[in-house]
């Protein structure tokens, strides 16, 4: 797909990155909201985790099904139709609220969470397909780092809403989902967005080419898994710090959740616009993550407190904007462009598996900080591992062998 003449890159970057703000939202917003839900709902703790549960395992489902869906009938409209699911579900949530149903608010949820799910490989692809080269590259980065814009501001509008009344949460990620629906509708034009691949054997084709390539994607897909899950099983850990050292409203805790993200962001953008203009660079981003993963591992077993864990997660966040970068470029160099959507759309899934299953698990492991240092170090060291033992384009300067090319 080639890069339109008469719609103008920049603003078309920007629609395409409100989709992992979206997504990002309709998770990460809720987190500071849940306990004024619960108190209000009269649900218990458990009950009250469903509100974001039920959102994350149909949104983690629903990817790869978009992805085969935009591949068929065209990204474009899928993402709409995926929008106004979000716009649906935001109305029974919010409905739900006022009239004081708990299943009401589950159900709009769940329907968020499919719509959220069909958004989120879409971003990467068409920055993949609307942009070449270099560009491309530095695209793919951009939405990398509107994703991490999401995760900044998520949290610090969640402590927001708490100003006035939690419902209004509903109506913010409502308004999120519309103007995205309406930068779509108005500045993505039809025929660069939508396509039209009809293969009976995508699906077959892209397990076929996931085989081949196995030694290339599987390393990427666990690097970027595991970050996510790092990342934000240390931001539910320093959730947990927070509220058992520091007493003061949401807003000022999101602030300083958001400190972490920030870097991410930033490390992330500075890493598409200057750090992947080839391989080499490439591999060197991921390895420079992975290795920042290791040190925040092994520096974790011998401290504790809030202000040494805030440290180690921005460490980590530097780390993340370096990797995923690295792998999202990576996997757009290997993929053919028949299945493209079908293969970003497994590794968005991978990412966002951790990011849901990392609060879970440093939960389990809240109250046994070695057993979590363990933890930590084994993924983290796994991860480094399957990555030396499958690339064949290590150390620096040789080349990986693969069957396909983008």
């Amino acid at each position: 797909m080639k890069q339109t003449e008469n719609a103008r890159p920049l603003l078309v970057l920007t629609i395409i990155g409100l989709l992992p703000i979206v997504m990002v939202l309709g998770n990460s917003m809720f987190i500071p909201v849940l306990p004024f839900m619960q108190a209000e709902l009269g649900v218990s703790t458990a009950q009250a985790g469903l509100i974001l549960t039920i959102f994350s395992v149909p949104s983690a489902l629903f990817i790869p099904v978009s992805g085969l869906l935009s591949d068929r009938y065209g990204r474009r409209n899928i993402v709409m139709v995926s929008l106004l699911i979000v716009m649906l579900g935001c109305i029974i949530s919010g409905a739900g609220s006022v009239f004081q149903s708990f299943e009401a608010i589950l159900a709009g949820r769940f329907i968020q969470g499919i719509g959220a799910g069909g958004v989120t490989p879409i971003a990467m692809v068409l920055a993949a397909e609307l942009f070449q080269g270099d560009k491309r590259n530095q695209a793919l980065a951009s939405i990398e780092s509107f994703n991490g814009v999401g995760k900044v501001i998520s949290p610090v509008i969640g402590g927001a809403v708490l100003l006035g009344v939690w419902y209004y949460s509903f109506v913010v990620y409502l308004a999120a989902a519309l103007l995205a629906f309406m930068g779509f509708y108005l500045v993505i034009p039809k025929n660069e967005a939508v396509r039209q691949e009809k293969g009976k054997g995508m699906i077959r084709e892209a397990i076929q080419f996931i085989k081949s390539e196995r030694n290339v994607l599987m390393p990427i897909f666990l690097a970027s898994g595991a970050g996510m899950f790092l990342l934000f099983g240390f931001l539910f850990l320093l959730s947990y710090e927070w509220e058992g050292m520091y007493s003061s409203n949401g807003l000022i805790k999101g602030l300083v959740l958001a400190v972490p993200l920030l870097l991410l962001t930033v490390c992330s953008l500075l890493t598409g616009k200057y750090a992947l203009k080839n391989a080499d660079q490439i591999k060197r981003c991921i390895l420079t993550g992975l290795l920042l993963f290791i040190l925040v591992a092994l520096v974790f077993i011998f401290t504790s407190g809030f202000l040494s864990d805030l440290l180690l997660t921005s460490l980590l966040s530097i780390g993340l904007g370096f990797l995923l970068p690295g792998c999202s470029a990576a996997v757009a160099a290997v993929v053919n462009q028949q299945i493209k959507g079908m293969i970003f759309s497994i590794y968005s899934m991978v990412r966002f598996l951790g990011v849901a299953f990392g609060p879970y698990f440093f939960g389990v492991w809240l109250d046994d900080r070695m057993q979590m240092s363990f933890n930590i170090l084994l993924l983290a060291g796994v991860t480094c591992v399957v990555l030396v033992w499958n690339w064949t384009c290590l150390p620096i300067g040789k080349t990986c062998e693969t069957h396909q090319t983008s």
